[in-house]
């Protein structure tokens, strides 16, 4: 059974790279762009200004000599490149700076917050514990409060980290990254509501949210939790252009901010830029965070556009693991696992799904065409006819449960089926010259002359009456030999046994 995949991103809502003293926690990286498979994507240049214009990222440099290193890498002349030694001189003054005029107690436990989590595995657990102690170390430190709220988006519990925003707010009034934060829930919120089919309500949570932004970027135009999600906003609303704008703008303040980099990807994705998206995925983001949920849950969706079923399990089971809650993950899971027709372990993932979101639209469908792969045809009727309620656009789904009617040839069947194909045609609003328009009048006509009832059955002769006959093992008749004729198939006592094997004499 071949399924369209989902195919579902994760936009980095959550842990976006928390801020540390002496510089962002992305900067905290090793200088070297890591091993992993995908080709880096080549930009031809002729000067320094065109690498930073065609990448967002302020490191990029253009190679004038016949080849320049970086790294382990060497790159050719005309080419853009990433200066990674100037990268790591800058990292190595600001890694282990102090904050003047903040506790340095605070920091460091600030410090042991971050490390707890971006470690692998994260423990977000100590992360939040090392936070409220840097907090009861110094009130005046606001990182911690900010960090505490991205650390409950990770974990998937926006109450809470708009809990945590509102704690900050009301520390430190009008702080413009504290409203960016809590405004950027607006559009979390409005994500799953699209997903929902609930547009409208989208809407008007999205601009509540870029009301806040606009606000922030009018008296800070650098604030990058406001220009990121404001990439975010122009991103749902399919404007990659606009949302491109702004990413820039955050890589220029921020080179290694993964949110803005992650966003870059995804527009990349949607412009069907695969190789790029994938070089954005995994030697950037990935390289920076081993541990970005995001990252993981969106290079396995590019995987899978370009047919690398495999390695994108690798990437969602990665993901999963990192958080057990992580819905986009695990719809496409289910999605591939029943291309290879392992329905049980893909209604395994869709009903895990429907633990964390029980009006999953999405999982209710996957799971009812698993149990269908499992053989339970009127539970996958049930669990489709439950998705059409749920969000009465589905409306494929009335044509499909009447082909699965149609297949069964009875006429109490095909009568179910002419049903469900006239709903769909209703419901899609379906012209007259449409194949199923034609198809359900060709079935009732079949009805009509009655190609679908049963034949009558024949009166039985007396012989079969008495059970003396059964045609199922009836062979023909043999002509018995007379007394007087020999049984010419039979050898006599002095005839050689010449039709039998030699190993049987």
């Amino acid at each position: 059974m071949k399924t369209t995949q989902i195919q579902c991103i994760a936009i980095a809502f959550a842990l976006a790279g928390l801020t540390a003293c002496g510089g962002s926690s992305q900067q905290a990286r090793t200088g070297e762009l890591g091993t992993n498979t995908a080709q880096e994507p080549l930009f031809s240049c002729s000067n320094n200004a065109e690498c930073r214009a065609q990448t967002g990222n302020e490191n990029m440099v253009c190679c004038i000599d016949d080849e320049c290193k970086s790294g382990s890498k060497t790159y050719a002349n005309g080419v853009c490149y990433e200066d990674l030694e100037t990268i790591a001189r800058t990292e190595e003054v600001e890694a282990l700076d102090y904050v003047e005029g903040i506790d340095e107690g605070a920091q460091d436990h600030f410090r042991l917050g971050v490390r707890a989590a971006l470690g692998t595995p994260p423990d977000y657990n100590e992360a939040v514990d090392q936070f409220e102690k840097a907090i009861d170390a110094d009130a005046n430190f606001v990182e911690p409060y900010l960090n505490i709220g991205k650390v409950f988006e990770q974990l998937r519990q926006p109450e809470k980290a708009l809990e945590a925003y509102n704690r900050a707010l009301k520390a430190f009034p009008g702080n413009a990254d504290a409203e960016a934060l809590r405004g950027k829930m607006f559009l979390a919120q409005a994500q799953k509501l699209i997903e929902q089919g609930k547009t409208s309500d989208a809407k008007a949570l999205m601009e509540q949210g870029k009301s806040t932004f606009d606000s922030v970027v009018a008296t800070d135009f650098e604030n990058v939790p406001a220009n990121n999600a404001l990439a975010l906003y122009w991103l749902l609303n399919k404007d990659v252009s606009k949302a491109e704008e702004y990413v820039k703008q955050v890589l220029i303040v921020q080179p290694f901010n993964v949110t803005a980099l992650n966003t870059r990807g995804l527009i990349f994705l949607e412009r069907n830029e695969l190789r790029f998206a994938r070089w954005i995925f995994e030697q950037k983001v990935l390289t920076l965070d081993p541990n970005s949920i995001e990252a993981h849950t969106n290079l396995g969706t590019v995987l899978v556009r370009q047919n690398d079923l495999p390695l994108a399990v690798k990437h969602f089971k990665d993901a999963v693991k990192l958080d057990p809650r992580n819905v986009p993950a695990r719809l496409n899971l289910g999605a591939i696992f029943i291309d290879f027709l392992n329905y049980k372990a893909a209604s395994d993932e869709f009903r895990k799904v429907l633990e964390i979101e029980p009006d999953n639209v999405e999982a209710v469908i996957g799971d009812a065409t698993a149990t269908l792969g499992l053989g339970n045809f009127d539970a996958a009727i049930a669990g489709w006819e439950r998705a059409l309620k749920m969000d009465s656009r589905r409306t494929i789904l009335l044509k499909r449960v009447g082909e699965l009617y149609e297949k069964r040839s009875t006429k109490e069947d095909v009568l179910k089926a002419l049903g469900y194909y006239r709903r769909f045609v209703k419901a899609a609003n379906v012209p007259a010259t449409d194949f199923t328009s034609k198809k359900i009048k060709a079935l009732q006509d079949a009805i009509d002359m009655g190609m679908f009832d049963k034949p009558a059955e024949q009166p039985k002769s007396p012989d079969e009456e008495d059970g003396d006959t059964t045609f199922d093992d009836a062979s023909p008749a043999e002509d018995e030999p007379t007394e007087d004729e020999p049984k010419t198939d039979e050898p006599t006592e002095n005839e050689p046994e010449a039709d039998k094997p030699a190993s049987d004499r």
